[in-house]
Formats: structure tokens, sequence, C-alpha cells
């Protein structure tokens, strides 16, 4: 019984730790070519709300993003990264008309990551930016009603 539960206790720390080294992060939070501007997170969190919270970014060149950012709580944080991009958008949309484009944040653990630790861009230097939070009550209100 007590090597079965030592067996169980490696495969679970071996599965989280290839979750992590399968998160990447290729691109920057300050390449103009990805984002126009640096993305924001958006959170409602207050009486009455559901927890939620959106990760909200107007794309560069390559617009939409395809596939979009990616999340994960690591060291009780909630880090987003990008690893790739689809082809090259070949209509050039002019940033004043692009549309932003929102991601929204799923999961009780992630939630807490983002509440207790904040929200942070992996840089491919390896080096964290801890991102913009904005506090959204007015959707908070709408949800009370």
């Amino acid at each position: 019984m007590r090597k079965s539960l030592h067996f169980v206790s490696w495969l679970l720390v071996a599965n989280l730790s290839g979750c992590a080294h399968r998160f990447k992060h290729e691109f920057s939070i300050r390449n103009t070519e990805v984002f126009a501007r640096e993305p924001i997170l958006v959170r409602r969190i207050g009486p009455g709300c559901m927890r939620s919270a959106t990760l909200i970014w107007t794309s560069g060149e390559h617009h939409p993003l395809e596939p979009p950012p990616q999340y994960q709580a690591i060291d009780g944080r909630l880090i987003f990264s990008l690893e790739k991009l689809g082809p090259l958008n070949r209509w050039k949309v002019d940033p004043e008309y692009r549309v932003p484009e929102r991601l929204d944040v799923e999961g009780r653990l992630n939630m807490h990551a983002l509440v207790k630790g904040g929200a942070y861009w992996w840089e491919p230097d390896g080096t964290y930016i801890r991102l913009k939070v904005e506090d959204d009550s007015r959707e908070c209100e709408v949800m009370q009603q």
C-alpha cells in the first residue's frame, strides 16, 4: 500500500512538472508586431459577483492572434504567455479600427493565483512583467440584479 502511494505521488509530480515544461513563452508583451498595446487583465471580484477575469488585448500585425495567449497558475501567480503565432494576416487593418480581443480566465486554481499572486506575462528571456489589472465593478452591479 505504501509503495503504491509513493508511486502515485511520483506520477502526480512528474505529470505536473511535465505540464509546466510544455508551457512555453516565445513572444514578448512589448512586441508591437504581436500587440498594438500591452494586454490588461480586467477582473470582476466583488460582493454578488462570480469571480472571473478577462485578458484583453489589441493585436498588432498578427490580427487576430491565433492561437490566443495561454495561461497557467505557476508558483501562486497567474502566468500568461504566447507560444506561437498562426500565419500573418495579409489584410492590413489600421490599428485604430482593430477590435480588442478577449480571453476569459477559467478555473478556481487560476482565479486563486490571480487574487493571491497577481498576473504576469512570461517573457522570452525568462523574466516576468506584471500585467496591469483593472477592477470592473459595473459588471458586478449588473450580475446582482
